[in-house]
């Protein structure tokens, strides 16, 4: 397929579940070099945006810093997070509608203060919540494990990551969480055990 047709084709699909839709054209996607001078490889992919949600003004203010994609929970759902160097970050979840693969719109399933600082991560598998925590470039990461219920209740797995852990993600198939590391020079790509924790 043209990557004009995919980008009418996603265009399409936005505007008939409702959904502001960008246009999307060949001319609207660029390539632009890495931000840093030490990384020389060029950007091979692109992701394109084919919609946005715009929030109310009743809407809870809420800084998005980290997402995932719950495929264990019953409709599917997102996890989203603050970063914070106090204690103030709080996590939310969305669902997804089964038909369109859009969040429900105007309806937050949960939203939780947890307590922590410098959360970089997060995502829910089976109901129980992983998080990654930093402890800047030379200090290792801690992998933090939750019930969902209170957030005394959060459990630090030890520092067992690599410096600066971010995102996580969940690879049902192999029972894996997935993790990126974000300082230049040691961004490493990683995989641990869910099971494990």
């Amino acid at each position: 397929m043209r990557w004009a047709n995919v980008c009418r084709s996603l265009s399409a699909r936005a505007s008939a579940c409702g959904v502001e839709s960008t246009t999307l054209t060949n001319t609207s996607v660029e390539r632009r070099p890495p931000p840093r001078s030490s990384l020389t490889t060029p950007n091979r992919y692109v992701i394109p945006q084919i919609a946005k949600y715009t929030r109310t003004a009743s809407s809870t203010d809420f800084r998005f810093s980290y997402i995932s994609l719950d495929r264990t929970s019953t409709p599917d759902s997102i996890l989203v997070g603050e970063y914070a160097r106090d204690s103030s970050a709080r996590i939310a979840r969305f669902d997804i509608d089964y038909q369109t693969r859009f969040l429900h719109t105007g309806k937050r399933k949960d939203i939780w203060k947890i307590g922590k600082t410098s959360i970089q991560g997060g995502v829910v598998v089976k109901g129980k919540f992983y998080f990654t925590k930093s402890h800047g470039e030379n200090g290792k990461s801690e992998l933090l494990t939750w019930n969902g219920k209170s957030s005394s209740d959060i459990v630090s797995e030890g520092a067992i990551l690599p410096p600066g852990a971010e995102d996580l993600s969940y690879w049902g198939a192999k029972d894996q969480l997935w993790c990126l590391a974000e300082h230049p020079t040691k961004r490493k790509l990683y995989a641990v055990k869910a099971s494990s924790f």
